[in-house]
């Protein structure tokens, strides 16, 4: 299995930034949960609270999914691709 990813998922870290999925252990599903719970409202008025140290949310969820991913891959062999741009195309 391939899951591409982008190399600012782990933009919350200082210093050096090895690939490897840091925090592989938290429980995502309950951070999954306990945002659907929430209004928007609430969500927007407290946005910062729930992602943290992470600049926005889009870098929040690559995070989440990393987690995820890695948390119910089972015994299947995964690699995570992190390219530094993804852009959309037009045909």
């Amino acid at each position: 299995m391939v899951a591409i990813s982008t190399a600012y998922v782990n933009c919350n870290r200082s210093g050096r930034i090895g690939e490897e999925i840091y925090g592989a252990d938290d429980d995502v599903q309950k951070t999954v949960q306990n945002i659907m719970s929430k209004s928007v409202k609430e969500l927007e008025d407290n946005l910062s609270s729930y992602i943290g140290n992470f600049p926005n949310t889009y870098t929040f969820t690559k995070n989440l999914s990393e987690k995820n991913l890695m948390a119910n891959k089972g015994h299947v062999k995964t690699v995570i691709w992190r390219p530094s741009i993804i852009t959309s195309s037009f045909n």
